[in-house]
């Protein structure tokens, strides 16, 4: 049904998150789950009495997606990804978060794709560790380069072996080749 306003204040401000937990708490136990951080939608709005009562829901975390390299897929059971800081909890009013500088590893299972995806929450100039595990327990781990992670953005990271042969693996190894010709 449409909202409409039951109150003559001039404005009022509005924030709305998405999905609703049944004890209303955004804290830790219900942002995450086995699967990681859970994707949470907010609306946050001024509006003036007797105007239209519309919600605009955005991502309130960022995504990221790590393309692997079809040579580290070989025999991969999971991947491990690490952030340095968890949400400890939002607030309903605002739609603020308040921040925990402690790890939480997220774990995806090999599901035979090359593409994954977490949900991290918005960071600045953070490091990320991944870690692949495969079915003989050898590790490849990395840091991924320090990044900013913004509110409803999606960034993607191609994940490639350490490789010390010679060859054009990247864009930018494409563009340092060419101009060396």
């Amino acid at each position: 049904t449409n909202l409409e306003w039951n109150d003559l204040q001039k404005e009022t401000s509005i924030t709305a998150l998405y999905p609703v937990y049944e004890d209303k708490s955004y804290s830790f136990a219900n942002l995450y789950t086995d699967k990681g951080l859970e994707d949470i939608l907010i609306a946050q709005d001024t509006l003036s009495t007797k105007s239209k009562i519309e919600l605009n829901f955005k991502h309130l975390f960022a995504k990221l997606t790590i393309n692997i390299n079809p040579s580290l897929l070989e025999g991969l059971n999971e991947i491990r990804l690490t952030v340095p800081t968890i949400i400890s909890d939002i607030s309903t009013k605002e739609g603020t978060l308040s921040l925990t500088e402690e790890s939480h590893t997220t774990v995806r299972e090999n599901n035979g794709s090359s593409e994954y995806s977490f949900l991290v929450p918005p960071l600045t100039n953070c490091t990320l560790s991944l870690t692949l595990i495969r079915s003989d327990n050898s590790l490849y781990e990395t840091n991924l380069a320090p990044h900013t992670f913004e509110s409803g953005f999606q960034y993607t990271c191609n994940l490639l072996p350490n490789d010390s042969r010679p060859g054009i693996r990247t864009a930018e190894d494409l563009i340092a080749f060419s101009q060396l010709i």
